[in-house]
């Protein structure tokens, strides 16, 4: 894994394709890992991997393009009923990440608020319906 910026959090998440894809293509349970950058001069960035003990991800997000994070979504999608869905909003993509347990959800969007700078009263406890 990355070395330098701070693990802020760190587990498993379902991550989805992009957007044009979330109907046909299989949510995937990939490793992810917020780092803080702030100490050491890097970015801020999530990264995610094939498992926890690959060495290089398969994507890294800088948060600096995040632009919201939203708590509490539901899919219209039967394997995603009653799940802890959340997105992580980007100039360039919506991740939408999964769970294993509400608390998790709401421990990754704390973080990633804190990160960013987002009040998560103001950003991350909203429901949305996505088809």
């Amino acid at each position: 894994m990355s070395g330098g910026a701070d693990v802020v959090c760190a587990g498993w998440l379902r991550k989805s394709p992009p957007e044009k894809k979330l109907r046909r293509y299989a949510w995937k349970r990939r490793w992810f890992v917020l780092r803080s950058g702030r100490l050491t001069g890097d970015p801020d960035v999530l990264e995610y991997y094939k498992h926890d003990h690959a060495r290089k991800p398969i994507r890294i997000i800088n948060m600096s393009l995040c632009e919201q994070v939203d708590a509490g979504l539901t899919f219209n999608k039967k394997d995603l009923d009653s799940s802890y869905v959340f997105d992580v909003r980007t100039v360039e993509r919506v991740f939408y990440l999964v769970a294993d347990s509400e608390e998790d959800m709401n421990t990754w969007v704390r973080c990633i608020c804190d990160l960013c700078g987002f009040n998560p009263t103001d950003h991350g406890m909203t429901t949305h319906t996505h088809t």
